[in-house]
């Protein structure tokens, strides 16, 4: 699940994440079992509304006979007032003997007690189906199957990081969660329905942002990230790649630039030397650095990176053994059912847990008047200790240093 966080009243965080946040809130769920086919709009050509609506009849002409009744309700349309038509997804029978006909269809058609005092702004779901009812997931990571609690709350245990009352360092902040767990979602391969959630999730952010005039006041955490799908999901990888990739890019940049927010995302938890090639955080090298930052992960005590770093990446923050609240499945009530740390904790590793902290930082900054909050960060970062590997990214800090605690907290 994603979710937005606004931080301290004056500054507003978007939090996307690919799991739920525990809470009193209606949460969406997906038909399972079938197969979805889209098409995005390449933006390099701007249509007329015109145009744009001759492109969706003609794609319902040509697809009707292969959708899952009923068939009025099997396609949704991603799509805004600002950007247009984005987007469209046509849910089909997993079945279907005549794959081709697809293909020839779609072708060039470019209350947990952490959270007791924070105040949930608001609740954006991606993709159509939005009902009063759970989603059935497993979700669809590889974690150990006895730790759904793991599995299911990365989004609770990220949120805690910000505005948790005894974890978060943007306490004050008002959160908008963005939903995108797939649970059983459309489609018979998770790839391409992260591919279509998250675009959906930036589109209905991009519109969040704007229709409620947050520009300045929004940072947008992403503990999250996609590869470019390993399969032909339309009608040549390559030629999904050439529109989806600048798709995305357009829209962060949109997002930071246009609409005046920063966007923070994590790394990724591959090896240090290891390339970062998923986004969003791929595109750190080419939007503006004073509004998307990327966040390394660190160990806190040797200071040493355990996870993807690149020239890009100038800022990390503590990612190992990170104590975090746990979460619990939205059909369960609030019982200890999974191995917890201090009861209502989990201790958990990744640049997951370290990016809600940049984000946090970033908005308490905001908050007090910083008009720029990144540089401000950077500026007081700290070196890591000598023996770390050279170009290795600057430890996030937040300002006071222990001998300005209060004495009882003193180390």
């Amino acid at each position: 699940m994603s979710n937005f966080a606004v931080f301290l009243r004056t500054s507003f965080i978007l939090n996307l994440l690919l799991s739920r946040v525990f809470a009193s809130t209606k949460i969406g769920t997906w038909e399972r079992g079938f197969l979805s086919y889209w098409f995005i709009i390449d933006f390099a050509n701007q249509n007329s509304a015109e145009e744009n609506q001759n492109i969706l009849d003609r794609f319902k002409t040509e697809i009707r006979k292969f959708l899952l009744p009923p068939k009025d309700e099997a396609i949704y349309i991603i799509q805004s007032e600002t950007l247009g038509l984005v987007t469209v997804v046509a849910d089909t029978p997993g079945n279907i003997d005549n794959e081709e006909g697809i293909r020839a269809a779609c072708i060039k058609f470019p209350e947990l007690k952490e959270f007791r005092n924070t105040h949930f702004r608001d609740w954006i779901f991606v993709g159509p189906s939005v009902l009063e009812e759970p989603r059935d997931d497993p979700f669809s990571f590889d974690f150990n199957k006895d730790e759904k609690g793991q599995k299911l709350s990365h989004g609770t245990s990220v949120t805690s990081k910000i505005v948790g009352e005894n974890l978060g360092f943007a306490q004050k902040s008002e959160v908008v969660v963005v939903n995108i767990a797939r649970g059983d979602s459309r489609g018979s391969d998770n790839v391409g329905n992260k591919q279509y959630l998250f675009l959906d999730g930036l589109v209905k952010v991009h519109d969040y942002v704007k229709k409620h005039g947050l520009s300045g006041q929004c940072v947008i955490n992403m503990s999250l990230e996609f590869w470019m799908p390993a399969l032909d999901l339309l009608e040549s990888y390559d030629g999904f790649g050439a529109i989806y990739g600048p798709l995305i890019k357009f829209l962060l940049n949109n997002i930071t630039d246009k609409l005046n927010c920063y966007v923070v995302v994590a790394a990724g938890n591959g090896e240090p030397s290891e390339p970062i090639t998923a986004n969003p955080p791929s595109f750190g090298g080419e939007l503006n650095p004073k509004k998307f930052v990327v966040v390394a992960g660190h160990e806190t005590e040797s200071e040493q990176n355990y996870y993807q770093i690149a020239d890009f990446v100038r800022i990390s923050a503590p990612a190992e053994d990170i104590k975090c609240a746990k979460g619990y499945l939205v059909t369960e009530k609030h019982k200890n059912t999974y191995a917890t740390v201090g009861g209502e904790f989990n201790t958990l590793s990744g640049t997951s847990f370290a990016t809600p902290v940049v984000s946090a930082l970033n908005a308490s900054f905001i908050s007090i008047g910083y008009s720029d909050p990144v540089d401000h960060l950077y500026a007081i970062s700290e070196t890591p200790l000598s023996g770390v590997v050279p170009g290795a990214p600057r430890l996030a800090f937040i300002g006071i240093n222990t001998d300005q605690w209060p004495i009882e907290f003193r180390p």
